[in-house]
């Protein structure tokens, strides 16, 4: 081994060694010191929210749970439902400007008894110390009057628990989604009783179209003191109880496009908790919040109040919500990823445009040309390096086949080419991998954009988040056959994977065989891999690249290089010829490292101490 390659060896060991010595000191110690001091506060809390599923009587439907006892009626503008009297549960709630097919029948159902196949629903309570005797999931509250709960009229239940504390709960909404719950309990007793109030959501089993994905968050989520926290189902799997001290914050359940979540209001300190416990072999997954213990003096009464939030994922309302009741950050309900500095200007722009055009899809169509107009210099220097790649063909080829297997020179050659035409190959790369971030933006906005849901396009496309009906391996609906999902190739994905196969005919041959065959068979697996998913994505991806597929042609046509796009180009050919028999060359990055190894000699000339002269 080469004596620098040692010591080089010896320093990359040493680096590694200060490194984890520094981090085990200054990262991990503390936070194991942090964990226990949070352990300790949660084994020391008197009092935790029940999962109010143990004590489930399971009926066979929906509709048997609704008619297992009394109820009263919730009806306002955009939320339809009941209450059940047995526990003051929330359990039955309906959007009424939402359905679950394009036909709109069916409205969606966002809270469901513990009888239906997807059980979801809002708990609210006190709990005890010492014994004392509380409402429960089982306690049958008395109604004052018979309702229904509405946006100008709140219902209030009562209960007794015979020992003398005499609980009173008042449900009220307003216009839209947002419930307000106030809890009062008075002490008639002998003694003084200590209480927490809480407030639960429960969800039986996984929501009916949760689907497992890296786009965007579903599963429980929370904002604590200025910190947002996102758990997932999979992570409650494997750690089955996640503990948050705050005295503000939020938390529930984050489906694509709705959010069911509890509020609670004052600055006390708060303990939240996502968890997971096992009830039939069906995993039982709840968000709750307890507060800190209220001393109830004997004749007094003490107070509560929690608001919780039912509905579709829609910034202007979260927003308003945030300003109205000063819910803070209520606007990271919705999931805008990494790139929200780009993700949340383009939601407003395509809401806007959607709202001037009265249509969706004209909204995407329309945005997407603006998009391109903002990145058209970013894109013709790419398209413009690529054109003259292609131009320079010709010359490539004649380099390629007079030195043949020498790499050496091969790679000095190329490099003398490129800096007698002019020609950058990083070019047209570097102004791509900018570009990625916006379409990534734009991507994950279409992706979870509550306007794309039962959005119609043009022609058969009747909902653009639902992927293509169509398949090719039925004839487009002309056979009477259902092919299995991964053959339901529809004609907007075929679209999408010619613009991609013309995309790759305009941009010049790989300069490695290996590489070539890779990215011939690209555009075949983005087409079934993009097939599935949702059809205005696949539309916006094709319009883009037409978009891109014209810009690039004139610019080509300005460089006087010939397009061929469903034929190869002999030149191409032959390229792909050469090159699968001779060494593998990277003309950028090996255009770099010739240029590296220049400056680095010139450096070190300059440096170096001038030669002694010959004595004569």
């Amino acid at each position: 081994m080469h004596p620098d390659d040692k010591r080089n060896l010896i320093i990359f060991f040493a680096i590694c060694l200060a490194a984890f010595f520094a981090y085990d000191i200054f990262i991990h110690k503390p936070k194991m010191k942090a964990l226990e001091a949070h352990r300790a506060t949660v084994a020391a809390q008197p009092a935790e929210a029940p999962v109010n599923a143990a004590a489930e009587t399971q009926a066979q439907s929906v509709e048997d749970g609704l008619q297992a006892g009394a109820r009263i009626a919730i009806d306002n503008p955009d939320l339809s439902g009941s209450l059940s009297l047995r526990g003051g549960r929330i359990d039955d709630l309906s959007l009424r400007q939402y359905f679950e097919t394009v036909e709109r029948e069916t409205p969606v159902r966002l809270m469901e008894p513990a009888s239906g196949g997807h059980p979801l629903y809002a708990d609210f309570g006190w709990l005890g110390e010492n014994g004392v005797a509380t409402p429960n999931a089982q306690t049958q509250w008395r109604a004052r009057d018979g309702g229904p709960l509405s946006k100008d009229k709140p219902v209030t239940l009562t209960w007794s628990n015979g020992q003398g504390l005499n609980f009173e709960r008042t449900y009220s909404m307003d216009e839209h989604y947002m419930f307000t719950v106030e809890q009062r309990v008075t002490n008639t007793s002998g003694r003084a009783v200590v209480l927490h109030p809480y407030a639960s959501l429960t969800r039986q089993g996984l929501p009916a179209d949760f689907v497992k994905n890296a786009i965007m968050h579903e599963g429980p989520i929370g904002f604590f003191d200025g910190e947002l926290k996102e758990t997932s189902y999979g992570d409650l799997d494997d750690e089955p109880r996640h503990d948050f001290g705050a005295g503000k914050g939020w938390a529930g359940f984050t489906d694509k496009y709705w959010f069911s979540g509890i509020i609670p209001a004052g600055d006390a300190q708060k303990t939240f908790r996502f968890i997971r416990a096992e009830k039939d072999g069906k995993g039982i997954y709840q968000v709750d919040m307890t507060g800190a213990g209220v001393t109830v003096e004997p004749g007094a009464s003490a107070t509560d109040q929690i608001h919780a939030y039912v509905g579709p994922k829609k910034l202007e309302v979260l927003s308003g919500y945030e300003e109205k009741l000063g819910i803070e950050r209520f606007d990271l309900v919705i999931d805008f990823g990494m790139f929200w500095f780009l993700t949340i200007p383009f939601f407003h722009i395509l809401t806007f445009l959607g709202t001037t055009f009265g249509s969706f899809a004209v909204a995407i169509l329309v945005f997407t040309v603006i998009l391109r107009l903002a990145v058209f210099p970013l894109a013709n220097k790419s398209y413009r390096s690529f054109a003259k790649m292609r131009k320079i063909q010709p010359k490539m080829l004649e380099v390629r086949e007079r030195y043949g297997e020498d790499r050496a020179k091969l790679q000095q050659a190329i490099f003398e080419l490129y800096k007698k035409e002019q020609v950058n190959p990083m070019a047209g790369c570097l102004p791509l991998l900018i570009q990625i971030p916006i379409f990534f933006a734009l991507y994950k906005v279409l992706y979870i954009s509550l306007d794309m849901r039962h959005a119609p396009f043009w022609g058969w496309i009747n909902d653009m988040s639902a992927p293509d009906p169509l398949t090719v391996f039925n004839l487009f609906g002309l056979i009477p056959w259902t092919p299995p999902s991964m053959l339901m190739i529809g004609p907007w994905a075929l679209m999408m994977g010619l613009t991609l196969f013309m995309q790759q005919r305009m941009n010049p041959p790989a300069q490695d065989a290996m590489q070539a065959k890779i990215l011939s068979f690209m555009p075949i697996i983005i087409t079934f891999l993009m097939a599935h998913f949702p059809a205005g994505l696949v539309i916006y991806w094709t319009w883009s690249n037409c978009l891109s597929i014209l810009q690039q042609y004139v610019l080509m046509k300005q460089e006087g290089v010939e397009v061929h796009f469903f034929r190869k180009d002999p030149a191409d050919k032959k390229m792909e010829d050469v090159v699968a028999h001779q060494p593998t060359v990277h003309p950028g990055l090996d255009a770099i490292e010739h240029e590296a190894k220049e400056v680095e000699e010139k450096v070190e000339k300059a440096i170096s101490p001038p030669k002694p002269k010959k004595k004569r």
